[in-house]
């Protein structure tokens, strides 16, 4: 089969014109390879690539949106890159839900932690020996 292109013309075997995919399956091959090697490199602990990872999963690009598959690899790779801790501050300001579910990751890591809970004052952090009150605009 011949055909042409910007003037060119190009012979194909007839074979490989009958093993021709639809532009929508080659795309989601690609993103899932692209998402593949992402995860790959994030879990070897390339931080560039877990602020990708998490930026996937917060968008829902290249992933299923994820909240909190997104904050966890932010807050990891925020623990070396500037512009992670960046995104996750402005992730949390915007988000409710990803507020909520950072707020709850962090509290969690305080000594003591036993639960974290929503009042009409902030979040209250109950630890074994005290309890916290955070206006909702504080951080953990």
């Amino acid at each position: 089969m011949t055909f042409k292109c910007n003037s060119k013309t190009m012979d194909m075997p007839e074979e490989e014109v009958s093993i021709r995919r639809p532009l929508g399956e080659v795309v989601s091959d690609c993103v899932f390879r692209w998402y593949d090697a992402t995860l790959k490199a994030a879990v070897g602990g390339d931080t560039v690539m877990q602020s990708l990872l998490g930026q996937m999963f917060a968008s829902g690009y290249g992933a299923p949106r994820d909240i909190e598959k997104a904050i966890y690899w932010l807050q990891k790779a925020s623990e070396k890159d500037v512009e992670a801790r960046r995104m996750l501050s402005l992730m949390t300001e915007r988000d409710p839900e990803a507020r909520r579910i950072f707020m709850y990751r962090r509290g969690t890591q305080w000594p003591g932690f036993q639960s974290l809970m929503r009042t009409k004052q902030g979040t209250k952090l109950i630890c074994s020996e005290r309890t916290y009150l955070f206006a909702d605009n504080d951080t953990l």
